[in-house]
């Protein structure tokens, strides 16, 4: 039994027979220990800097997938992959570990890696983690808060989180833990949201597929694709027209959840690079007006080319927060707050390592401010929209309960009825990384009315 459990809960050896060509891992790998070191010092978000790296090396394309396996394989898996090797390590072997964990040991190409011993080092992670597992697998039933010590910190090491994530998450018992975080550890596909101030679904799906892209339909958003597998969408005629943006699916429900209606005036108050004020735009059928609001400048610049490709000429971007407030009061108020992406596990498994206890604490601070900020410029009936793509309740269920306990003129309203995401009381839904057929971020959504 404790065999097959385990089979479950493997997320590495999730790789095929199509591997990238290995011929110059190992110097690639060597190369890149700048990117090594920063995974492990856990400086700030990885995406950018592999892309800096790629950049600087001109690396070509299946360059790059071998160095994006062997840099993500690292992330997901840094506690059992660092222990394994006892710290004594060349530059770049880490991410030849990282690399050979994600293929079935059957097909690793052990011969192109000459400057460590790589098997023997993967067997030592297999054991810690046979060991890890060992620890709470008799355990999935257990409540979180009554699992032993050695067995939660087991279970952290397994998962490759900080145990805090385990006291800070919205998860009951082990099993509930090991469901949500056993998802984020997989690969998410390209998600695309259709533009439909130009086109619709249907006819932008048929339009990749005369490009040789195929995608599958969303499955709650009315609007959204997924795509498959890595695919440079950014150079299509449809990309360059408008015809879609790239967009996670938990963020065009946000859009969604906002009711926004043609003709009203909404305020995206942390618009970052304005994804969902485009979105709040299509579904306003572009009638009304959308303020656009960043305290980084150069950030809601960022929007400007996504605004003009996107035919939308509602929104209105404005850094200063003087003309915001000027512009009050809203029909809808969006704060999408930010937060610790822990709910971006999938696609930035680094977040796993980047934040610590205090930062969360931080973070819920800023947004509760945000909150109450974005709650003052709202008309009396009108809806008051709060998210994160956090996990941890410190930042959602906590967050959203103080507020309602401190402004008696809101109500919780519902968020998107009708649609099976996991509910929490009247504070908001959350939108699980095991919501099944789901395959956005985790996200936490509430809603309020004014009253």
């Amino acid at each position: 039994m404790k065999t097959d459990l385990m089979g479950s809960y493997r997320w590495w050896r999730r790789e095929g027979d199509k591997l990238p060509n290995p011929s110059y891992a190992q110097r690639i790998f060597s190369a890149a220990g700048p990117v090594e070191e920063f995974i492990l010092s856990s400086r700030g978000p990885l995406d950018a800097e592999v892309q800096n790296h790629q950049r600087a090396l001109r690396m070509g394309k299946n360059d790059r997938a071998l160095l994006g396996m062997g840099v993500y394989g690292l992330a997901r898996s840094l506690k059992a992959l660092t222990e394994a090797t006892g710290g004594v390590r060349e530059p770049g072997v880490l991410l030849g570990l990282g690399y050979l964990d994600q293929i079935k040991p059957e097909l690793r190409p052990c011969e192109y890696f000459t400057n460590y011993d790589y098997k023997s080092a993967l067997e030592r992670a297999d054991e810690l983690r046979e060991r890890w597992f060992s620890s709470f697998c008799e355990e999935t039933a257990t409540s979180l808060s009554e699992l032993p010590v050695e067995a939660k910190d087991a279970l952290s090491s397994y998962l490759s989180i900080p145990s805090f994530w385990l006291d800070f998450g919205p998860w009951k018992t082990v099993g509930e833990a090991l469901s949500e975080l056993l998802e984020g550890k997989k690969r998410q596909s390209l998600q695309i949201r259709a533009n439909t101030l130009k086109t619709g679904r249907e006819e932008l799906k048929r339009d990749l597929y005369s490009s040789g892209i195929a995608s599958d339909y969303s499955e709650f958003s009315p609007t959204g694709l997924m795509i498959p597998g890595a695919v440079n969408v950014a150079g299509l005629p449809s990309f360059k027209e408008g015809l879609f943006e790239i967009q996670d699916e938990g963020s065009q429900l946000i859009a969604l959840a906002c009711g926004a209606k043609p003709g009203q005036k909404v305020l995206d108050l942390c618009a970052g690079s304005g994804g969902k004020s485009l979105a709040l735009a299509a579904l306003m059928e572009n009638r009304g007006l959308i303020v656009a609001h960043d305290n980084a400048r150069l950030r809601l610049l960022r929007s400007d080319e996504r605004i003009r490709r996107s035919g939308a000429t509602i929104i209105k971007p404005l850094s200063a927060y003087e003309e915001v407030a000027g512009s009050a009061p809203y029909d809808v108020v969006l704060v999408d707050a930010p937060c610790s992406s822990t709910g971006t596990l999938r696609r930035n498994p680094d977040v796993s390592w980047r934040w610590k206890k205090a930062d969360i604490l931080s973070f819920s601070k800023v947004q509760r401010e945000l909150l109450q900020k974005g709650s003052e410029l709202v008309k009396r009936g009108g809806k008051l929209v709060y998210s994160t793509c956090s996990l941890l309740a410190p930042e959602n269920r906590f967050v959203a309960e103080k507020f309602l306990e401190n402004n008696r003129n809101f109500s919780p309203a519902k968020v998107l009825p009708g649609l099976p995401f996991s509910c929490i009381g009247s504070e908001g839904v959350r939108l699980p990384l095991n919501l099944p057929g789901y395959e956005g971020d985790g996200y936490f959504i509430a809603s309020f009315l004014k009253i």
